[in-house]
């Protein structure tokens, strides 16, 4: 293996909001809370499902914010592939990667068995060397034990190691643990976020991304 390349899912390979935010929206409507547009969304998730339903309650008691965590979970899985989709040149730069026989691997903090939803739908063709979301297994990004994890198993040094994301938190997580990383800014937070929260280097499109990997693997 020449090298790994960890990814963020949501907001980095693909292009979820639309389906969070119709789960959420339903899920409090139920509940007779206010719903929020599908543009605040980007700004609640990341950080996992507690909270974002906490984001989206604000506000809200512990036992409303446990209510909507159970009723957003049961519908997102049963509809978190409607309107999601790749983001453009996402399954050519995965295919391209693992043709140089270099690791993928994906760690999000969206719950495992959501991940493995969307994984298994969207990219069943890409031979990961495992997908992680969140669950007891590890804590949540930017805990760093999730990542480390997948360096040991993969049998690579830091150096040949990038981990890419959209976020703060995925900047976070690959600073810490002196690992290469690197931005998307086709995401969900945008570039200034990124370069802020101390990105290596920030791309504007797959194509980009994919030229520079290939590159430097």
């Amino acid at each position: 293996m020449k090298g790994l390349c960890v990814f963020d899912l949501d907001g980095t390979l693909v292009d979820s909001i639309e389906d969070i935010a119709a789960a959420v929206n339903a899920s409090l409507e139920e509940m007779q809370k206010p719903i929020h547009p599908v543009d605040a969304y980007y700004k609640m998730v990341g950080d996992g499902m507690e909270m974002l339903c906490r984001r989206a309650l604000s506000g809200g008691t512990e036992e409303e914010v446990k209510e909507l965590v159970s009723r957003y979970k049961a519908r997102y899985i049963k509809n978190c592939c409607n309107h999601t989709k790749t983001y453009p040149g996402i399954e050519t730069l995965l295919s391209a990667l693992a043709e140089e026989d270099t690791g993928i691997a994906i760690l999000s903090n969206k719950p495992q068995e959501q991940t493995q939803e969307v994984v298994e739908t969207l990219l069943s063709d890409i031979p990961f060397l495992e997908v992680i979301g969140q669950s007891e297994r590890f804590p949540k990004k930017p805990d760093p034990a999730g990542l480390n994890y997948l360096i040991e198993k993969a049998g690579v040094s830091k150096e040949q190691v990038w981990y890419i994301g959209d976020s703060d938190v995925d900047m976070y997580l690959g600073n810490s643990v002196n690992v290469n990383a690197i931005g998307v800014a086709w995401g969900f937070r945008g570039e200034k976020e990124l370069k802020d929260a101390g990105a290596k280097e920030v791309f504007q499109t797959a194509n980009e991304l994919q030229t520079f990997l290939l590159s430097h693997i």
